[in-house]
């Protein structure tokens, strides 16, 4: 189930690069600073969902360096660059993020917390599917810490809560 999730967060992922690197070549001013931005967070995931899918070794000192990547990116950072008036038709930016400016910052903020736990996942790398965290009752002990491959799929859900309402379909 865990590796069927992620599999799906890198073609998703694959999708929005591709997309984003269309819509780039006609950006000006604060649409190209959030574009880039939005390129900067998907060049963060990929190697995070490498590491995961065991595409590249596992490193938790990078996993931790790009998800602070990601979590600087968030929150302010991301909601400053779409001021009143900066709506872009050729951006992907939907104008949904200004009718509803409040569930968006809310999202970026949630980027930021997705983003931390990614970081404090980062020394559980993903292992062998199981039957889910001991259950102490049954005298199995704590529950385990979130593991990277999980932490890496709410991390993806966060990305895709924001995209799914405020982000243009990508028609390619």
């Amino acid at each position: 189930m865990k590796r069927k999730l992620l599999g799906c967060l890198v073609v998703a992922l694959g999708g929005f690069t591709l997309a984003g690197a269309i819509a780039d070549e006609h950006l000006t001013g604060v649409a190209k600073e959030r574009h880039d931005l939005m390129e900067g967070l998907a060049g963060a995931i990929g190697p995070m969902a490498d590491m995961v899918r065991g595409v590249q070794p596992y490193d938790a000192d990078r996993m931790r360096e790009l998800a602070a990547t990601i979590a600087n990116s968030g929150g302010d950072t991301l909601t400053s660059l779409f001021p009143e008036g900066s709506y872009d038709p050729a951006g992907e930016a939907l104008p949904a993020i200004w009718e509803d400016w409040d569930r968006f910052v809310t999202l970026a903020g949630n980027l930021v917390d997705a983003a931390n736990a990614m970081a404090a996942a980062a020394d559980n790398p993903p292992g062998p599917p199981s039957a889910g965290p001991p259950d102490p009752a049954a005298g199995g002990g704590e529950p385990q810490a979130m593991d990277a491959g999980m932490a890496l799929v709410q991390l993806g859900m966060s990305c895709g809560a924001c995209h799914d309402d405020f982000r243009k379909e990508d028609d390619s």
